[in-house]
């Protein structure tokens, strides 16, 4: 992973990041930064519905200021930890593999980096999610001139949510163990969630 991306780095250097000739930070990351942005723009819209109080109760408008918030933060923290996942998916396939042995090793940090990738973007599905039902209900009940911001929010919560299924699907195919399938299928009941919304 590149070093720069710790707390504080601006979304130019994540794009930078992106955009570079190198395998990390990629998609999972560039998933985690779109439900940022998701969150973010609830939270704006619920502070506009909020000061201009036309939001059904203050309380469930204070309520989507906090946690998009939260939601925003920990979805850059996602972000840097899916491109970690990666890095260690990198280290892996840098592995000697020339015994017998050294395959077995291998291939056994591989998997530890693709179940760990899985982890990471099965949590961004959540709380895209989270981060949807959010933005739809912003869409009907916000400030009616920043509704098409809960939209776009909503949005793209369902863009990070439709790439972090494919990859907790894609990461986990290989694996046949019970506790992998209930994730991929765990997985593909919070997608048809957003979907719905």
């Amino acid at each position: 992973m590149n070093e720069t991306l710790g707390p504080g780095a601006t979304l130019e250097r994540w794009l930078e990041a992106i955009a570079a000739p190198t395998a990390a930070p990629g998609g999972g990351a560039a998933a985690g930064l779109g439900l940022a942005l998701a969150a973010a723009l609830v939270e704006m819209v619920a502070g506009l519905t909020l000061r201009r109080q036309a939001g059904p109760s203050e309380l469930e408008t204070r309520h989507a200021i906090h946690r998009a918030a939260e939601l925003r933060g920990e979805a850059v923290t996602l972000a840097r930890a899916d491109a970690s996942a990666f890095a260690a998916f990198e280290r892996a396939l840098a592995l000697p593999n020339g015994t017998p042995d050294e395959r077995t090793i291998r291939d056994q940090a591989k998997r530890a980096a693709y179940r760990e990738g899985a982890r990471v973007q099965h949590e961004v599905l959540q709380r895209c999610v989270e981060t949807a039902r959010l933005a739809s209900g912003l869409s009907h009940w916000g400030l009616a001139s920043a509704r098409g911001d809960a939209a776009t929010a909503l949005h793209l919560a369902r863009a990070g949510a439709r790439s972090a299924e494919a990859s907790v699907r894609g990461n986990l195919a290989g694996e046949g163990d019970d506790a992998s399938r209930g994730t991929i299928a765990a997985a593909g009941a919070l997608l048809a969630e957003v979907e719905a919304l």
